[in-house]
């Protein structure tokens, strides 16, 4: 029921309901014209069926103008295999991904097409599941990739191939390089069969692998390890990366809000990346990253008027990071309209048709989602909230996080079975996670099963 309203409803304000609305109001005043003999039955007839098909006309008119733009096609890199098969848990697996991605922010892909980033498809993945080699598979298909790209390191060079996953029977593309540390050619004999990118002759940009090294470490939150490697290097990007390390051991730290009314809040690790920054404000050197990380600061330590500044110009930067979309999502409503969203729940939904496997992003808006509705079980908002969870878990299954505020989501509209379901799972994986019998013990309170609840307390 809720698809065919989505559907109907298109993405005109108000929807299906607002063509009733009006369709009812025009159908009553006639009536009423008639009934008070102002007007004759015919007449009155004409008329009832001349506006309902003018508002019909207008409202598909409006149905189709206003629909969003075709998706565009999502390439996904997944990191190189060594040659027995297996995924070393180092940066160099990564190496073909970032010099795609390199490549392709220097000479951009065609409009249609969109690469998905591997740091992305990395922390979806996780640490966890990391070595498991079907799964980054099996995680490409489910954020919608259009394209999946493989590659595998061999005695005798590097090979890539290319899968058009809208043509499954269809074995894909094979390629093949001698030397596995230059990618030029490679990247050229994709190009002249897929056409990916605006040019035919491609700048493929080298890669820093120190670098690398550093930010797989640092998507992977091993924090201390990406610091040590980071520390000998001066580019630009790395003392940016530097100091995004340092404002994540920051945002660990809770801020007081009411003592942060009265005094300034230092937070050292904040205090150590703004020294780090310093110079690249000063040299005004523009560096992906640097207006992110100055407004996640900004962002935590209630600067909100900074936090928006810089958050508008990490975006300006870089429109395509889901993770600035994620943070202007805090910002209030009426400073997300001078960016063209009119609520949270639309910039969150662009974070997440951006990213499907962006977790964070993915929770605040099934959440939002629920909390925009009436709570009801059959709810648009509330369907729309389980649906975004539940797409999300055909992606990552295990996701103890998601998985819970499903669970909860289930309490609040009794579909308590359900819910007793996910937490016995939860409690079966995590044996020692308090919020899972806590809600446990909900589940057998709200069912009335009172001697079952009390041990979950």
């Amino acid at each position: 029921m809720t698809d065919l309203y989505d559907f109907l409803s298109g993405q005109v304000p108000g929807g299906i309901f607002l063509l009733v609305f009006l369709l009812l109001v025009v159908h009553l005043l006639f009536i009423y014209l008639r009934k008070s003999e102002l007007i004759s039955r015919k007449t009155s007839r004409r008329n009832r069926l001349y506006f309902t098909l003018l508002l019909l006309f207008v409202y598909v008119l409006l149905w189709f103008d206003l629909q969003p733009p075709k998706p565009q096609q999502r390439i996904v890199v997944l990191p190189t295999l060594s040659a027995d098969g297996s995924l070393p848990e180092e940066g160099s697996a990564f190496a073909f991904a970032e010099t795609l991605q390199r490549t392709a922010w220097q000479d951009s892909l065609k409009d249609r097409y969109f690469l998905h980033r591997w740091e992305w498809l990395l922390e979806t993945v996780g640490k966890d599941s990391f070595a498991v080699v079907p799964f980054w598979r099996h995680v490409a298909e489910n954020i919608g990739a259009s394209y999946v790209i493989t590659s595998q390191r061999t005695a005798d060079g590097f090979t890539a191939g290319v899968s058009d996953l809208s043509k499954p029977d269809e074995r894909g593309k094979k390629y093949h390089i001698a030397q596995d540390d230059d990618f030029s050619a490679l990247i050229d004999q994709i190009q002249q069969d897929f056409h990916f990118f605006t040019k035919d002759q491609i700048p493929v940009v080298k890669i820093d692998e120190k670098y690398l090294k550093a930010k797989f470490y640092f998507y992977l939150k091993d924090y201390d390890w990406a610091l040590k490697i980071l520390n000998p290097l001066n580019t630009p990007e790395a003392t940016v990366l530097k100091a995004a390390v340092y404002v994540q051991k920051g945002l660990r730290r809770k801020v007081d809000r009411k003592k942060a009314e009265y005094l300034k809040i230092k937070i050292p690790e904040f205090e150590q990346a703004r020294r780090l920054l310093a110079p690249l404000l000063r040299q005004r050197k523009d560096v992906k990253g640097l207006a992110y990380w100055l407004g996640r600061m900004a962002m935590h330590e209630g600067d909100f008027t900074r936090a928006e500044i810089y958050l508008k110009k990490a975006l300006v930067d870089d429109p395509e990071d889901c993770r600035v979309h994620y943070a202007l999502s805090f910002l209030l409503p009426v400073r997300l309209k001078e960016l063209g969203y009119g609520s949270r729940i639309d910039i969150l939904e662009k974070a997440v048709r951006l990213d499907p496997g962006y977790r964070d992003a993915v929770y605040d808006l099934a959440n939002s989602y629920y909390l925009s509705g009436s709570g009801s079980e059959t709810g648009p908002t509330t369907s729309r909230a389980i649906k975004t969870i539940e797409r999300y878990l055909s992606i990552n299954r295990k996701d103890a996080q998601i998985n819970s505020l499903l669970g909860m989501l289930y309490i609040r509209i009794k579909r308590f079975n359900q819910a007793q379901q996910i937490f016995e799972q939860l409690l079966r994986q995590y044996p020692n996670d308090s919020n899972s019998y806590y809600n446990m013990g909900i589940v057998y309170f709200m069912k009335k099963e009172y001697r079952k609840a009390l041990p979950y307390f």
